[in-house]
């Protein structure tokens, strides 16, 4: 699964990016609403959108966007009624949908999209006092921070921050953090303990800098390099 982030900044340079939350106050506390989440394997984002009738998954992987629409949403489904196993599916892309009556833990697994094998998803409910944001992007060691594989972050308005990084080995790999939105910086840690980061948003745009510590205290890095991810949702 992947991970949170706050922050609020300005969304310069992309205009088809909201500056306000989607979701509607009535599905606050529910089921229903909008949920958003970055994928991680090939690079992408997904929009659950469970409102203002409308129900469908918004996926969009290695820049190719499709809307699925559900395939099996139990007949009288009100928001505020759990959803387990609700199959999204078009033109072979398919993933399935899990959430509790109040909105929380929800869950995208079983993503199946031709061409890509071994997606993660990590996905959180936006409400309308929350807005999310969705970043892409990569690490490495180079200098344009890309030789490594992708680090996706999931923003949200709580000073939080989490994401999900492909490692070296193909193994996807969580993070969490902390934002400031005062002046833009980030501190993240893998869940594995022995990775740090830290960056700084710039309008849309994170950029910053990781290391692989040494797991018994030690402040000398193993290996590090750069970092960068730019809003895409």
């Amino acid at each position: 699964m992947l991970l949170t982030i706050a922050c609020s900044k300005s969304n310069s340079g992309n205009s088809s990016l909201s500056s306000t939350s989607e979701a509607t106050v009535s599905n606050d506390n529910k089921s229903g609403g909008i949920y958003k989440g970055v994928l991680v394997g090939s690079s992408g984002t997904v929009k659950i959108i469970l409102q203002g009738g409308t129900v469908s998954a918004e996926v969009t992987i290695d820049g190719i966007t499709k809307i699925l629409p559900a395939t099996n949403l139990p007949s009288g489904w009100t928001s505020g009624q759990s959803l387990t196993d609700i199959k999204f599916s078009k033109d072979n892309w398919t993933l399935s949908f899990s959430v509790s009556p109040a909105g929380s833990n929800p869950q995208i697994f079983m993503v199946s999209i031709p061409g890509h094998t071994g997606i993660e998803v990590y996905v959180i409910k936006e409400t309308s006092t929350m807005q999310v944001k969705v970043y892409e992007g990569t690490y490495g060691k180079d200098s344009n921070a890309s030789d490594l594989g992708a680090w996706n972050l999931v923003l949200s308005t709580t000073d939080t921050s989490f994401g999900l990084y492909k490692s070296v080995s193909n193994s996807k790999l969580a993070m969490y953090g902390s934002f400031n939105e005062s002046d833009g910086s980030i501190r993240i840690s893998g869940m594995e303990e022995s990775m740090r980061a830290e960056g700084t948003l710039r309008d849309n745009s994170f950029s910053g800098i990781w290391a692989q510590r040494n797991l018994f205290g030690g402040t000398i890095p193993q290996s590090g390099g750069k970092w960068q991810a730019k809003r895409t949702l």
